[in-house]
């Protein structure tokens, strides 16, 4: 979802930032000038990571352990791409803990994989 979401955004950049502020100003919503900071290539860059990053898992399945060495930078770089782009101060907390425990369980089965 977050490949096709990322993708579609940076395709139609224009049309995003018009809906959002449409939402903002409709819902009353504080915080969302945020999300218009990202540039196109913000979109694009992780929605390129996040092709990666199921090109990974989909060579895991396989078996291949190549998949997981993919999956696993594809991770790290989605974790700092928004410290690059956005110029936040550090990653987030869920999003490491999330990828951190993927990575680990994925990387336990690393035996199995050829």
């Amino acid at each position: 979802m977050n490949l096709f979401s990322s993708m579609f955004i940076a395709a139609f950049y224009d049309s995003y930032t018009e809906i959002v502020m449409m939402f903002a100003e409709k819902f009353d919503l504080s915080g969302i000038e945020a999300m218009l900071e990202a540039k196109p290539s913000f979109f694009l860059v992780t929605g390129l990571f996040y092709a990666g990053s199921l090109s990974g898992a989909t060579l895991m399945f396989r078996m291949k352990k190549t998949g997981f060495h993919v999956y696993t930078i594809c991770q790290i770089l989605l974790i700092l791409a928004p410290m690059y782009f956005l110029q936040l101060p550090s990653p987030g907390l869920f999003e490491m803990l999330f990828t951190g425990i993927f990575v680990l369980l994925y990387g336990l089965n690393l035996k199995f994989m050829t």
